[in-house]
């Protein structure tokens, strides 16, 4: 993690069956705005891909609120909970242009 200290912890990670991260998940408390875990989520995002080579997925939350960004690809969306291995798994494969 970039920081001071060059220590820094993501809250979870998802993993898939290839032993890839498929998502990181930076929780904040719930008396607060799940938001102001996204720079810090895309830090942690950062620093997985150039370790494993691939993206993964950000959520950041709060508890109540949580929101999913598919940052190389889409804005962040307020979303109703965390989606499966296999959605995730869907979500991060790569777009084929014909």
């Amino acid at each position: 993690m970039p920081n001071p200290t060059g220590l820094g912890y993501v809250d979870y990670v998802l993993w898939g069956d290839d032993g890839l991260p498929l998502a990181v998940v930076e929780a904040k408390r719930t008396t607060r705005d799940p938001s102001v875990g996204q720079r810090q989520a895309e830090l942690y995002a950062d620093c997985l891909e150039a370790q494993f080579g691939r993206r993964p997925i950000i959520f950041y939350t709060n508890g109540y609120k949580h929101w999913l960004w598919d940052d190389a690809q889409y804005p962040p969306r307020e979303v109703q909970g965390f989606y499966t291995k296999d959605q995730l798994e869907l979500l991060i494969q790569p777009v084929h242009h014909p």
